[in-house]
Order: C-alpha cells, then sequence, then structure tokens
C-alpha cells in the first residue's frame, strides 16, 4: 500500500511585532528571530527576551538582512543569549559605514565578543583572539587578503558562508571547542579549489570533513592518518554514488542533512559514540535499510529519516526524551520499532505513513502526542493512551483502519479534530470523566463503532464528529452539552435511539441528515433552534416533540421525513418555508 500523502504541521513558527521591531517566533524551543526591519533607524535595542501573550521567548538569532538597507540605522545593542546572527543583517547601514566602528586589525566587533564583520585590512595569516565566542554566518566572505586564520578556542560552531569566496585562503585551524561546521563555509576558497586537497571525492579541513562531490565511491572509507571529529551540515548530501559508509568512532554528532537524498545508501554504520543525530540527516534515503541508532544516542533530529521507505527496523535509546516531527514519516517497510522507556513527547506526523509497522508501547512517561503522530499506521490493532496525554491532537491516528481497541485513561481533556477519522475497524469507544472536548470530525467514518460511552462532563461535541459512523445504534448526549454541531450524526444510517440532554440549545445544519433508522426525536425544554436539514432523510422518524420554547426551525430540518405526521409547532415559532416538506402530512 502506498504512503499516504498527509500534510504535516511541520512549522511551528509564527511572526510577531514587540517594540516596533518584527521577529519569527519559534514556538517548540520558545526562542525568537529578529526578523527584516527595513524602517529601523537611530539606535535599536534588541532585547534579552521578547514576550508575546503570555509567553515568553529568548531572542537567540539576528536574521538574514534584519536590518539591511537601514541608512538611518546608528547603533545595535545585541541581546545576550545570541546564538547567531548574520552579517547581511547589517548591511548598507550607517553603522556600518561609520569607521570609528572598525577595529585597525580590520574587524567590526559587537559587544567586544562578536565578529560581525571583517575588511581588506585583515591580516593574510589571521590568529583570532580567544574573546570571540561568536562569528558571523559570512563574517569573511569574499575577502581577498587572508590566507590562513586561527580560530579561537571556546568557538562552537564554524557559521554558514563563513569563509565562501575567499580565494587565497589555504590554511584553517579549527579547535577542539567547535562542535558544527556549517554549509558552504569553505564554498569557493583556495582549499576548495585545490584539487589535491580532495581525496576519494572528500575534503578535509583540520580534521573535519566539509564537502564531498561526485567522485565519493559507492563503499566510503575515512581517511586513517587524521581522525575525522567533525562532519558538516550536508557533508554527503544528494551523493549519487554513496552505497554505504561505516562512520569514525571519534564522531560525537550526525550533523544536520548529512546524508540527506542519498538515493543509493543502503548501510550506515553508526559507532557508539555518536549522541547527537540532526534534522533531515538521512531525509528521502529511499534505499537505506540498515541504520542502527547508538544506545546512549541523546538527540534524534525531526525529520531524521523522513521518507527511508526501506528502513525495516530500530531500536530507540532510553536516553530519548523526545521523537521530533516528521522522524519516521514515510518508513513504509518499518516494522518492528521499541519507543524509549522514558519518552516524554513524539511529533507532528513522526510515524505518519508507516504502514508496516505493528503495535507498540506507548511509555507511561508520554506526555504529548502531535498532530498526525501515527497517522496511516495500517497494522496498528490496538493503542493505550497513557494517563500524562491530556490531549489526542489533530488526525493522531487518522487512516489507521484495522485500529480495534482504543484505551483512553483518566486525565483526557479533548479528542482533537480528525483524531480517529477513517478508522474503520473501532467497535467501541469509552472515553473518561475527564473528557471535554470531541472535536471535528473525531471519529469521522468509524463505520464499525456500535457504542461510544460519552461522559457527563462532555461539554463540546464538534462538526461532523460522528459523521457515517454506520453502525452507531445509540447516543446519550450529556446534560452539559448546549450545541449539536453541524454534521455531527450526519449518514448514522442505523442510528436508532437518541437521549438529548437537559442544556441542549441548538442543533446544527445536517446533525442527523440521513439517520433512516431514527424513529423519534424528544427535545427538551431549552432548544431554541434547528439547523437546515438537522434531520433531513430521516424516512423512519414517526414521533417529534418540540419544546414551547423553539424559536427557530429552518430550511429542509425535516425534508422528506416520509412518515412524519406534523408535529406541533409553538406559536412564535419562525419556521423556514421547506423545513417540513414531503412528511407524511
Amino acid at each position: 500500500m502506498a504512503v499516504m500523502l498527509l500534510a504535516v504541521g511541520l512549522s511551528a513558527q509564527d511572526n510577531a511585532k514587540y517594540n516596533d521591531l518584527n521577529y519569527i517566533l519559534d514556538n517548540k524551543h520558545m526562542t525568537a528571530e529578529v526578523d527584516k526591519n527595513p524602517q529601523a533607524y537611530g539606535e535599536i535595542i534588541i532585547p534579552d527576551e521578547i514576550t508575546v501573550g503570555q509567553k515568553r521567548y529568548r531572542v537567540t538569532v539576528i536574521g538574514d538582512k534584519a536590518f539591511k538597507g537601514c541608512k538611518k540605522l546608528s547603533h545595535v545593542v545585541f541581546p545576550r543569549y545570541l546564538e547567531r546572527v548574520y552579517r547581511s543583517a547589517f548591511d548598507g547601514t550607517a553603522w556600518l559605514s561609520d569607521k570609528n566602528n572598525w577595529t585597525p586589525e580590520g574587524f567590526f566587533v559587537v559587544n567586544d565578543t562578536i565578529l560581525l564583520y571583517t575588511n581588506k585590512n585583515v591580516k593574510a595569516k589571521c590568529v583570532l583572539d580567544t574573546k570571540f565566542r561568536l562569528i558571523a554566518a559570512g563574517a569573511f566572505e569574499g575577502n581577498k587578503t587572508v590566507t590562513s586564520v586561527v580560530l579561537p578556542e571556546g568557538l562552537k560552531v564554524v557559521e554558514e558562508n563563513l569563509f565562501k569566496g575567499c580565494k587565497n585562503l589555504n590554511k584553517v585551524i579549527i579547535p577542539q571547542s567547535v562542535k558544527k561546521v556549517q554549509r558552504y563555509a569553505f564554498d569557493g576558497t583556495a582549499i576548495y579549489l585545490n584539487d589535491k586537497k580532495w581525496k576519494k571525492g572528500a575534503l578535509y579541513v583540520d580534521g573535519c570533513l566539509v564537502a564531498t562531490n561526485k567522485d565519493v565511491p559507492a563503499t566510503f572509507q575515512f581517511k586513517d592518518k587524521t581522525p575525522t571529529r567533525i562532519l558538516a551540515e550536508g557533508a554527503f548530501a544528494y551523493s549519487e554514488n554513496l552505497q554505504s559508509i561505516t562512520l569514525p568512532a571519534s564522531l560525537e554528532e550526525i550533523p544536520d542533512a548529512a546524508f540527506q537524498h542519498c538515493l543509493q545508501l543502503q548501510e550506515v554504520m553508526i559507532p557508539a559514540s555518536v549522541k547527537r543525530v540532526g534534522e533531515f540527516a538521512f531525509y528521502e534515503d529511499e534505499d537505506l535499510r540498515w541504520c542502527k541508532l547508538p544506545s546512549e544516542l541523546e538527540v534524534l533530529g525531526e525529520m531524521a529519516f523522513y521518507g527511508c521507505g526501506d528502513l525495516r527496523e530500530q531500536v530507540l535509546s532510553d536516553k530519548l526524551k523526545r521523537i521530533g516531527d516528521g522522524t519516521f514519516y514515510g518508513c513504509k517497510k518499518l516494522k518492528q520499532l521499541r519507543l524509549p522507556a522514558n519518552l516524554e513527547s513524539i511529533g507532528d506526523g513522526a510515524f505518519a505513513g508507516c504502514t508496516e509497522l505493528e503495535d507498540i508501547t506507548l511509555p507511561a512517561t508520554l506526555t504529548e502526542i502531535g498532530e498526525l503522530a501515527f497517522a496511516g499506521c495500517d497494522k496498528f490493532t490496538k493503542v493505550s493512551i497513557p494517563a500524562g496525554v491530556n490531549e489526542i491532537k489533530k488526525g493522531v491516528f487518522k487512516g489507521c483502519k484495522h485500529l480495534v481497541n482504543v484505551t483512553f485513561a483518566e486525565g483526557l481533556y479533548a479528542v482533537g479534530d480528525e483524531a480517529f477519522l477513517g478508522c474503520s475497524m473501532i467497535e467501541r469507544i469509552g472515553l473518561p470523566e475527564s473528557t471535554f472536548r470531541i472535536g471535528k470530525q473525531a471519529f469521522m467514518g468509524c463505520q464499525s463503532l456500535e457504542r461510544i460511552g460519552i461522559p457527563e462532563n462532555l461539554h463540546m461535541i464538534e462538526d461532523g464528529a460522528f459523521n457515517e459512523c454506520k453502525r452507531l445504534l445509540e447516543v446519550q448526549i450529556p446534560d452539559n452539552v448546549e450545541v449539536l454541531s453541524d454534521e455531527v450524526f450526519s449518514d448514522c444510517i442505523n442510528l436508532r435511539k437518541v437521549t438529548f440532554g437537559k442544556k441542549l440549545r441548538k442543533i446544527g445544519s445536517l446533525t442527523f441528515y440521513n439517520c433512516r433508522s431514527l424513529q423519534e426525536v424528544k427535545l427538551n425544554g431549552e432548544v431554541v433552534t434547528i439547523g437546515v436539514s438537522a434531520f433531513q432523510g430521516c424516512k423512519n422518524l414517526t414521533k417529534v416533540e418540540l419544546p414551547a420554547g423553539l424559536k427557530k426551525i429552518e430550511n429542509d430540518a425535516f425534508l422528506d421525513c416520509e412518515r412524519l405526521p406534523m408535529p406541533a409547532v409553538p406559536a412564535d415559532c419562525e419556521v423556514g418555508k421547506t423545513a417540513f416538506k414531503g412528511i407524511k402530512e
């Protein structure tokens, strides 16, 4: 069966404005990036944190071109939690053009610790002071003067495009403190352009593999003499030849997109030393079959194995607390999986489309299951929701066609939109007393569902919640439900009995459309509105008792209820022209 094409909401970002500056919010990590602010002028103070609604975000990034072209921008105070800044952020500003802000060494330095720009005054052999804790992305880009650079001890990241286009740069010393090398850091340098520097399709800089090319062999071996301690982001991405690789024991991390779209990659041997697998690490490696993760793995990035259609089994480290968005999305041959014993959250679409994945045990430590997390997992037959999960989010088990048994724990607050949509084998559902809301189309298309225990505490049953539950026989609406939304029980063709709650005030459009087994409707005294086509097509309806306080019956409300005698309608009730068209009398 083909992998379901599901719209996974992987972006958890919003835009916001705070004190006249634009930001991009990361709601997963509660951080903020300074976005483009083309009208900024004067002195700008970027705060350490911003508050949006009830949430606080640390400002960690000054984004690409954030203040570009702001000719009247004279000074910027940086936030103390800053982790990344783009050189392009201040292109064309008065602050950058002021010669007084440049050091004699050719550096533009902020807060004495952030190296933002360099110019032609930089010495050919540049040894950077250890005070630089952060160097901007592209800080040396296009520099024609520098020939060698010693990066400072304490630096953690060699940023993207850092030395791009430095045509005379032929040597860089990378300190042990560096844990990441971003993409394109050395593109266009003398190092990159020297064919003799490339060994079996790989380019190394001071023990770091920073790039590969089309000459990578099918079976890749790392250099023997110098241990490779770092792979750059995207180091093997889009490799057309690579089929198998054994990573070196000195490696601590597989970076983001390291093996992205390596379509022939089948086998990866990962050493025990690896503690982190980055985002998109093996993204769309369609032939990847063997890739055993280390038992001490601490971080598994979002979309790490997205689209790895040939991956068969995986055991996850008990040190993992989170499985990110789309991590195993579309792994359609993944059959066996053991979740970490201490797992706390599963991201959006994490296992969506894993059509061969067999029943798994959700650990008691779990508190969050993301949207569409297990959508399309056809082989699931049973699932038990842990007590810590208080919401079944949108589409979590959507399309799990063989799911029969679902157990909920007390503490569940909401069954979200489309949570069990299309789970056609579920026969019974018993919701705990803590359940407050059943979302839109939550159980739509559960065609085997015969009985559902709806708790008295329930307040909301939203649009289409039980639409097309064709075997549903009987429903008791709790007293706290005030509105039966549109299409809630539409096409429940075997629904015979409905007991309406005491506080019900409104029946929506198409709510009981085509419930052709329904025989009697007795509404309580609080109901004031019956919506369009609410009971249309209820062909066996023979008795309807309308409350004295009813104010409105909309068009087609009882259309084609061919066995229904005309009920007694309150004198001041507004009745649509076709409300009773086609009834018995």
